[in-house]
């Protein structure tokens, strides 16, 4: 049989347990990853810590890439708990590592499961250092053994919890007796935010074991927040906070219930460090992200840089240093070197420092997304994925895009760092992005209004449909 082709994509391998996703290719690319470590002189002698998350079978996936590594001679350490991926990259950081790995598919469907690499800094491995380990997998597992019972283990999630504490939650941002909804969405990340904030009154749901992920995929989105943004409003909370599969990405509800995109997270947390001389610097977004953050930036006469699709891209940036903060329009937040945490989105993290700004301000969450809201506009924001029959050129489609819509004149410029984004005289904006490793091309869109940003999206979607013949 001709051995699957393991490609990995902005963040990490994925794939579908037992068909793709099995201990042959899991050995595999841990065999990858070894003869990589073996190449790069310095390397070999510091151990790859290895994490994992709740999902079914993670463990023992774990398990085979340890004693595979371990079957190449190289040192291992792997966590004796379920974790989540920054508690991983916090121990990466922390433990004089050469790698880190991390099993977990994140937020997609129960069935799927994954590998992230992480660097000795905590954060996501460049493309360039992936693609090289791509092309050293081996077509049959060499280092594989049966998972040992004596690999060394430690405790990854003591030091991490030790870490939140001492981030934001002190002083007068301390949220003492703050009422708080927590949603781990049955992911590693439960029972983390109140051992974090001790003092805090943390209310939390969906923190049991279940692999099925309460029949919902664990991404903390508007439409899997329901039942939690009530839950939030009906007890009373300052806020609500869900945390995804393994806990990187964040969906936050307001005191109202109100779910509160990205969009609106990032320019109430940039706002919010601007406003203290000694948090003032640049900022680095996501490619998705749009122009709110961008009208407090100008506020306060500092810098907005762009980044591609993918966290690790916003990390680049928070690893070279001026940049206070980072965000993506999926839900990852990550602080600067500044702010002293890793280069890396962390839910976690995220959840203190949105109780710190609501306890600092002495306002309600609502009241500081209102207040975001009347000072620099409106904003509503839409995401479609058109999943296709066939891969298509991303080339021809973005060029489809430019010629039809360069007739419209409330065009003001075309950025294509990453797809094609057209951006309007208002800065609203339409983006239109193919996938690098599926067939499916992603269409986003921010205006003032949901009507506007409906047609937009639905304009954006014929096209493409026209030029695939999907």
């Amino acid at each position: 049989m001709k051995p699957q082709n393991i490609k990995f994509g902005t963040d990490g391998w994925r794939a579908v347990i037992a068909e793709e996703f099995t201990f042959e290719n899991v050995a595999r690319v841990a065999d990858g990853l070894a003869a990589h470590i073996k190449s790069r002189r310095g390397l070999r002698e510091h151990p790859v810590a290895i994490g994992y998350d709740r999902r079914f079978l993670s463990k023992d996936f774990a398990e085979a890439a340890a004693s595979t590594l371990a079957g190449n001679s190289i040192p291992v350490i792997l966590s004796e708990a379920a974790v989540t991926t920054p508690c991983l990259a916090y121990a990466a950081a922390t433990r004089k590592v050469s790698f880190g790995v991390m099993i977990t598919a994140s937020h997609n469907p129960p069935h799927y499961n994954g590998i992230k690499f992480k660097t000795p800094e905590g954060a996501s491995c460049p493309k360039a250092v992936t693609d090289e380990i791509e092309k050293l997998i081996p077509s049959l597992p060499r280092g594989f053994q049966t998972p040992r019972t004596s690999l060394p283990a430690a405790d990854f999630i003591s030091p991490y919890v030790a870490k939140l504490r001492g981030l934001f939650a002190h002083g007068k941002n301390a949220p003492s007796g703050m009422r708080l909804a927590y949603n781990p969405m049955h992911g590693p990340g439960a029972g983390l935010l109140a051992a974090a904030l001790p003092h805090a009154e943390v209310i939390e749901i969906n923190q049991n074991h279940d692999p099925m992920f309460g029949g919902i995929n664990p991404e903390p989105i508007e439409k899997n927040l329901k039942d939690f943004a009530r839950f939030t409003s009906e007890n009373k909370c300052s806020a609500g906070f869900a945390v995804d599969g393994d806990g990187d990405r964040i969906g936050i509800i307001d005191d109202t219930g109100r779910y509160l995109s990205p969009h609106m997270v990032f320019p109430i947390f940039l706002e919010h460090l601007l406003k203290n001389p000694k948090t003032r610097g640049c900022a680095v977004q996501g490619f998705a992200l749009g122009y709110l953050s961008r009208r407090v930036a100008r506020a306060y006469g500092v810098k907005i840089i762009d980044a591609p699709v993918g966290f690790k891209y916003v990390a680049d940036e928070l690893i070279k240093g001026g940049c206070i903060i980072g965000a993506e329009e999926s839900g990852g937040i990550g602080f600067g070197r500044e702010i002293g945490h890793i280069p890396e989105r962390d839910g976690l993290a995220a959840s203190i420092f949105a109780a710190s700004v609501i306890s600092a301000a002495g306002k309600k969450l609502s009241e500081l997304a209102d207040d975001i809201t009347a000072k620099y506009g409106r904003s509503h924001y839409e995401r479609l994925d058109m999943r296709l029959k066939r891969p298509v050129e991303p080339k021809t489609v973005y060029a489809r895009m430019e010629s039809v819509w360069r007739k419209s004149k409330n065009i003001e410029r075309i950025d294509r760092l990453d797809g094609v984004k057209l951006i309007f005289s208002d800065e609203s904006w339409i983006l239109v992005r193919a996938s690098g490793t599926e067939p499916v091309v992603r269409i986003y869109s921010e205006t003032p209004d949901e009507p506007l940003t409906k047609k937009l999206i639905e304009q954006a979607r014929r096209i493409v449909a026209d030029e695939v013949g999907s």
